[in-house]
């Protein structure tokens, strides 16, 4: 078992020993969700992937309060989140198209 500390904006840090089991990469969405009283982590469905990269869409085009969680990136890297996100969602269907093709044969 690893011990972490909640850093500012509550963020974690996941441990080398947990992060090597682990098919994550810097820059992956992960689910977030409670459960019989702990924190689980896990990739993120294409669903989930879609439905943050709307959030984003909806947030950009509001303006940005303080406590939002885009305040206090630049456009810059609102921009090459959102290009990431675009990426990995077409990837993902890309992958998933040619596994329902292969089984199909």
């Amino acid at each position: 078992m690893s011990l972490v500390v909640v850093g500012t904006d509550y963020q974690v840090v996941i441990p080398d020993d947990v992060r090597e089991q682990l098919p994550v990469a810097v820059g992956d969405a992960l689910e977030v969700t409670f459960q019989c009283g702990s924190i689980l982590l896990r990739p993120a469905s294409q669903g989930a992937k879609q439905a943050a990269f709307k959030e984003l869409l909806d947030e950009l085009q509001k303006p940005l309060p303080p406590d939002s969680k885009f305040a206090n990136m630049t456009e810059e890297e609102i921009m090459d989140l959102a290009i990431q996100v675009v990426a990995e969602t077409r990837a993902e269907a890309r992958l998933q198209a040619e596994h329902s093709h292969e089984a199909g044969h």
